[in-house]
């Protein structure tokens, strides 16, 4: 009875062990054609990555001639007259897009090919299932992002475009006003475009602060920190710098001044040039401009001469002393004389003259004249001044301006070409 029992057993092994070999075998089979179809896809991948990025390529050199091509055609990109971008640089500028982008794609395909290529392989299948899920990660979250804030961009948007139209509203009515197509009682056609300027300023500040908590990031820590360290450079760096331009509003209601007039401000007289928030400009008779803070305006008196000009005209003077053995008449006569042959000077109303002082030595005379052309005030008073000097010369009319004493022998005089004794002249202490 053992000896049959060792045979079954012996059977049953054996039939085991050809059935594992039959398993075996097939299992061989089954791994080596997986491999062997996983060898022909990855050629196939291979061959198609190549092809694709080939078209990539051809693609992208094609796009790169056309601008190339077209570099001279191109308008450039300019404000006023100052060219920001020639049309080479605008052709040069999409030229390095168009190569980005095609860098961009050729990355994105082998990066796609090399994830599928691991795929066919059961030893790499878990490194291309974690690409595709950071990258498909990645572009989800990017996509739920770019969703979930179409919203915020469309309040945005909405607010942009309310702001622009109001802008443009309060625009029409401003220059109207300034283009005295609307009149306002009590509100001066000069002061429609400063005010248009402030109140677009309030606008643009409102929507940005309305925009603020809509913008992407808005509520996070780092968003929050830039905006107190921007408050607070603010804060600290603009003291003068508010002064100046609350200044600056004042000064444009206060009417003290515009551009073109002639004006004095403490010790400075020219032309106003230009007029900011900041700082008024003017130009010297010596074509030297100076720029003034207008902080530093509004502590200091200011001088129009061109305040009264349109009305009135304005009335300029210039003084001399004459002695007292001339006739108070006949120098009355003198300056008029020489008023009226100044270029500049209006002969209605006439000009007149007034005794201001009786000194020790001479009586001191005003001559006033009319002008309505402020800004030719220094060119006037030179030729006023030598148009004075030639009459009271050719009347033989001394003029003691500036006073003087005069140890004579004779009666020597001091009027250019007329001789008379010796005289000394000792300037008057």
């Amino acid at each position: 009875m053992g000896t049959p029992k060792c045979s079954l057993g012996s059977v049953v092994e054996s039939v085991r062990q050809f059935f594992s070999t039959i398993i075996d075998f097939y299992k061989g089979l089954a791994v080596s054609g997986h491999l062997l179809i996983g060898l022909g896809l990855a050629v196939v991948v291979v061959l198609v990555t190549l092809v694709l990025i080939r078209i990539i390529r051809v693609i992208g050199g094609s796009l790169e001639q056309r601008v190339n091509d077209r570099a001279e055609s191109l308008k450039g990109i300019q404000v006023q007259q100052q060219e920001i971008l020639s049309g080479e640089d605008v052709a040069a500028f999409l030229v390095l897009v168009i190569r980005g982008f095609r860098l961009i794609v050729s990355v994105w395909v082998l990066f796609t090919a090399l994830a599928f290529g691991c795929r066919l392989f059961t030893w790499t299948e878990r490194v291309s299932v974690r690409a595709f899920e950071l990258t498909g990660g990645v572009l989800l979250a990017a996509g739920k992002s770019i969703i979930n804030f179409i919203p915020n961009l469309l309040v945005i948007a909405i607010i942009g475009i309310l702001a622009w139209y109001t802008i443009r509203l309060v625009h029409l009515v401003f220059s109207g006003i300034e283009s005295e197509r609307i009149r306002i009682h009590g509100f001066y056609p000069e002061w429609a475009i400063p005010t248009f300027n402030i109140i677009k300023l309030f606008i643009i500040i409102f929507a940005v602060v309305m925009t603020f908590p809509y913008l992407p990031g808005a509520h996070s820590k780092a968003f929050q920190g830039i905006s107190i360290f921007i408050g607070v450079l603010i804060s600290l760096g603009s003291t003068s710098a508010v002064a100046n331009v609350i200044a600056g509003v004042l000064l444009i209601y206060m009417r003290a001044f515009k551009v073109g007039d002639r004006v004095r401000i403490s010790d400075i007289e020219g032309i106003v040039v230009e007029k900011t928030l900041l700082v008024t400009r003017i130009r010297t008779s010596k074509n030297i401009e100076v720029a003034i803070p207008n902080a530093k305006v509004m502590g200091d008196h200011i001088v129009n001469f061109n305040a009264q000009v349109k009305k009135k005209g304005l009335i300029h003077h210039t003084t001399l002393s004459i002695g007292y053995d001339v006739d108070w008449r006949q120098v009355r006569d003198l300056l008029i004389a020489a008023a009226v042959q100044v270029d500049g000077v209006d002969e209605k109303p006439e000009p007149f003259v007034r005794q201001l002082e009786l000194g020790d030595f001479s009586i001191v005379y005003e001559l006033n004249v009319t002008i309505h052309q402020p800004h030719l005030l220094p060119r006037i008073t030179s030729d006023l001044h030598a148009n004075i000097l030639d009459a009271f010369n050719e009347a033989g009319v001394e003029i003691m301006s500036p006073e003087f004493a005069a140890l004579r022998d004779g009666n020597a005089v001091t009027i250019p070409g007329v001789s008379g004794g010796d005289t000394e002249i000792v300037p008057d202490k």
